[in-house]
């Protein structure tokens, strides 16, 4: 059974769509503590500040196409991603997609942000089936307040947020406006911004606004085209850096080898002591060859007189 179908048959039965988030929550509720204790954001709090925020947060599950927070609204909660996908809306655009592990609502929670009137700056839709940890002021707070060491390291992070925040806002609208630009473009030529009587003229009231538009679109195109080249050239002074490292760190492992090598020798004739000199032994005597005549032959008759001449022939 797919998904989608799933998900549709839930739609039309609320009872039974309330108990299948019942148990999925008793399934994925173990992965909630670990997700705050672990995450980037907090790392610079102490293991007991974490803990206190992971057991206190809430656990809450969005099907798709539900609204987790909407812009402009005020809240004093911060959103983490824990499971699923969801997207990121700008004034009706989608902008970015998140996934387990983003976070947005941080400012919500800070200790200035009852003052500034801080209100969420987009609209995150769930696109899956979506489990979201929601950490309050209050339980913020109580941690700050448990834990006041934790104090310094919290201002820190505030001031950092804020300023990744802004960046962020800053590069969502001028995608905003890019896009509108472009829309704007489009209708333009299609709902008749060239004159009915000839396809190459320009009406004169359109012809101020298509300058501006073409004029935006080819300073993008143009400031794209630097981004991308800036990317090309550090991705290949990366790749030069990446393979010289790694010669470097290849020549390195190979004197290492060798000097192992050379340790391992030097251990191995230390583990056998002094070297000794060793005593030739003694060849032992050749066997006798020469053979006892008189013995071997005392049975040969004496036929050789006293001269110690053989007799002549015939005697």
């Amino acid at each position: 059974v797919e998904h989608h179908v799933i998900l549709n048959i839930l739609n039309r039965h609320p009872v039974e769509r309330a108990n299948f988030l019942k148990l999925v929550e008793e399934h994925v509720d173990k992965l909630a503590a670990p997700r705050i204790i672990y995450h980037q954001l907090l790392s610079g709090f102490s293991q007991q500040f974490r803990t206190l925020i992971g057991v206190n947060c809430e656990r809450k599950l969005y099907f798709p196409g539900e609204v987790i927070v909407r812009e402009t609204m005020t809240g004093d909660k911060m959103y983490i991603v824990n499971l699923g996908s969801a997207m990121v809306e700008v004034a009706g655009q989608d902008v970015m997609q998140i996934r387990g592990g983003s976070y947005f609502g941080y400012n919500m929670i800070t200790s200035t942000a009852q003052k500034l009137h801080e209100k969420y700056t987009e609209t995150v839709l769930a696109e899956t089936m979506c489990q979201v940890l929601i950490v309050s002021r209050a339980t913020y707070q109580h941690a700050l307040i448990k834990y006041p060491d934790m104090q310094s390291v919290a201002k820190v992070l505030e001031a950092e947020d804020r300023i990744r925040s802004k960046k962020q806002q800053q590069s969502f609208q001028q995608l905003v406006r890019r896009r509108r630009g472009l829309r704007c473009i489009i209708e333009a030529l299609h709902n008749g911004a060239l004159s009915a009587g000839s396809s190459n003229k320009v009406n004169a009231a359109n012809r101020p606004m298509l300058d501006a538009f073409f004029q935006g679109w080819r300073n993008q195109t143009l400031r794209t085209a630097v981004v991308k080249r800036e990317e090309e050239e550090l991705r290949v002074s990366n790749a030069f850096k990446i393979d010289h490292w790694l010669e470097r760190r290849k020549e390195q492992m190979a004197n290492v080898t060798e000097q192992r090598e050379l340790r391992r020798k030097l251990d191995s004739r230390g583990s056998r002591g002094n070297l000794r000199k060793v005593k030739m032994p003694k060849h032992p005597k050749p066997p006798e060859t020469c053979v006892d005549m008189s013995k071997t032959c005392g049975h040969i008759p004496r036929i050789m007189g006293s001269t110690g001449k053989f007799p002549a022939l015939g005697k």
